[in-house]
C-alpha cells in the first residue's frame, strides 16, 4: 500500500508540473524596439615612419677650407589626430656670436664629438612639408617644435623632413674642426592632441 501512495503522488507531481509547462508563455511583440546608448572612445595616436629602414643624421667634416654638407632623414606621420613633433639634440654647446652670422649673443647649437673634438650644429625640422621650417631656439637649449598639424584632416599621414645644418666655424673656440664623422643624438617626441 505504501508503494501505491507514493505512485499517485509522484503522477499528481508529474501531472501538475506538466500543467505548468503547458501555460503559454509570454512572447515579445515582433517588431518592437528599444534605445540602447553606445559609448565609443577612441583615443588619439600618431606614429613616426621613417622612409630609410636606419635613419641616420650625420655630419662628415671636409677636410679645412671645405662647407659642411647638410643632411636630412624625411619621415612620415600617421595618425587621426593632431600633433606636434619636437626635436631636440642630447646635448648642447654654445659658441661665440661672431661665429654665428645675424646675431648678437653667444647661440646653443647641439653637440657633436669626434675624438674629443665638438662641432656645433642646429637643425631644420620641417613638418609639415611643405610648410615652415623650425630651427633650435639658439637663445636657450631646447628643442625645434613644429606647430600642430591637423593628420587626420590631411587624409592620416603627413610628410616632413630633419635637417642638420652645421658650419666649419661652430666650434667653441672658433677654429676648423679636424675632417671625420662627428656624432651626437638627436631625440624626437611626437605628440598626439
Amino acid at each position: 500500500m505504501k508503494n501505491t501512495k507514493k505512485m499517485r503522488g509522484l503522477c499528481a507531481g508529474f501531472l501538475a508540473a506538466t500543467w505548468l509547462f503547458a501555460l503559454p508563455a509570454h512572447a515579445q511583440q515582433a517588431g518592437a524596439s528599444d534605445i540602447v546608448n553606445v559609448n565609443i572612445n577612441v583615443m588619439p595616436f600618431a606614429t613616426l615612419e621613417f622612409f630609410d629602414a636606419d635613419p641616420l643624421l650625420y655630419l662628415e667634416v671636409p677636410p679645412p677650407g671645405s662647407t659642411i654638407p647638410k643632411t636630412g632623414v624625411e619621415f612620415t606621420v600617421i595618425g587621426n589626430a593632431s600633433a606636434t613633433l619636437s626635436a631636440e639634440p642630447d646635448s648642447f654647446i654654445q659658441i661665440p656670436a661672431a661665429q654665428y652670422p645675424g646675431i648678437n649673443f653667444d647661440p646653443y647649437l647641439g653637440r657633436a664629438k669626434q675624438s674629443g673634438q665638438e662641432i656645433g650644429y642646429d637643425l631644420e625640422l620641417r613638418f609639415p612639408i611643405p610648410g615652415p621650417n623650425t630651427g633650435l631656439p639658439l637663445n636657450q637649449e631646447g628643442p625645434a617644435t613644429s606647430p600642430s598639424v591637423d593628420i587626420a584632416g590631411s587624409g592620416g599621414a603627413v610628410g616632413g623632413v630633419l635637417h642638420l645644418i652645421a658650419d666649419p666655424n661652430w666650434t667653441i673656440y672658433g677654429g676648423i674642426p679636424l675632417p671625420g664623422l662627428y656624432e651626437g643624438e638627436i631625440i624626437l617626441t611626437l605628440t598626439a592632441n
